[in-house]
């Protein structure tokens, strides 16, 4: 098992502060080797984690609060690891080359099913301690009300020892959901596929000005009836340049949520996101398996 100081990126980082020199080049070497150590072991921590939610689902006789922990928070672990699995292989620290867009999608869906599926857990966690340990009070709010951070759902006396493990993550849920929830903001997590300087923004007019020309001649072609072999070198023409503009800029590993707040980068932030995901649920497995005196 990953040690809970392992999934945090300040351990990680903290092992690289005496390399740095304030050159912004050469310090961005130690800098990708922190983000990179620390999103290997939270990989390996959430993958591990769906072992430890099924086997304390096995230990639970209640039928509700079984199918909450093993067919929602492991499951729900496993689509975390997979998503973050496929974004840090699309995405890595240091990437600067910029994305095709079919890319841009894939890596935007992962970062969805990051956030959505975090947020899952949170909810799968509040209704099993309200079917294990809810008296009539808390087994009476109403649906939006069980949540493990909120007010009335931690006013329940029979939840005191769950409040006590949630408290120094109040602040990091409030963050998470205030800044990186999809469904709670209605709007999709996105990547930009690139930045562009001045230089690159004059490449991509001139560009995408001969793009516009190579579609409007395939157009033209295909509508009069132009023989194949030159119809089919158009549309040749216009996707190699559509890939040539797809290639302009730089790109920078950010996410885009709300536009009016800017980006936030995904390292260290994802990885440290569900590295608290991992430390919360550990947690509460610990405290429902004392609480079950199992």
């Amino acid at each position: 098992m990953t040690p809970n100081e392992l999934l945090e990126y300040e351990t990680h980082f903290a092992g690289y502060q005496s390399f740095l020199t304030g050159n912004v080049e050469r310090d961005a070497h130690w800098h990708f080797e922190a983000q990179e150590t620390h999103a290997l072991h939270v990989l390996d921590a959430i993958q591990g984690l769906q072992l430890e939610i099924v086997e304390l689902s096995g230990k639970v006789k209640n039928e509700d609060a079984f199918y909450n922990l093993n067919f929602g928070a492991a499951r729900r672990s496993r689509m975390i690891w997979g998503a973050f699995r496929q974004l840090h292989y699309m995405i890595a620290p240091n990437r600067n080359d910029p994305m095709l867009h079919d890319d841009v999608f894939e890596a935007a869906r992962a970062l969805n099913d990051i956030y959505i599926h975090t947020r899952g857990m949170l909810d799968n966690y509040a209704w099993t301690l309200i079917h294990l340990f809810g008296d009539e009070p808390s087994k009476a709010l109403r649906r939006n009300d069980v949540d493990l951070f909120g007010k009335k759902f931690q006013l329940a006396s029979s939840f005191s020892e769950f409040k006590r493990i949630l408290t120094p993550y109040a602040d990091w849920n409030l963050e998470l959901k205030e800044r990186r929830d999809p469904v709670a903001h209605r709007i999709p997590l996105s990547v930009p596929p690139s930045f562009l300087n001045d230089s690159d923004a004059a490449e991509f007019s001139e560009m995408n000005e001969r793009f516009d020309a190579a579609r409007q001649r395939f157009s033209e072609l295909a509508q009069n009836g132009a023989p194949q072999p030159e119809a089919n070198a158009a549309s040749a023409e216009a996707d190699e340049l559509y890939e040539q503009l797809q290639k302009i800029g730089r790109f920078v590993p950010i996410i885009v949520h709300d536009p009016k707040q800017g980006g936030t980068r995904i390292y260290p932030t994802v990885p440290q996101d569900i590295g608290r995901m991992v430390r919360i649920s550990r947690e509460l497995n610990h405290g429902i398996s004392e609480r079950l005196g199992s």
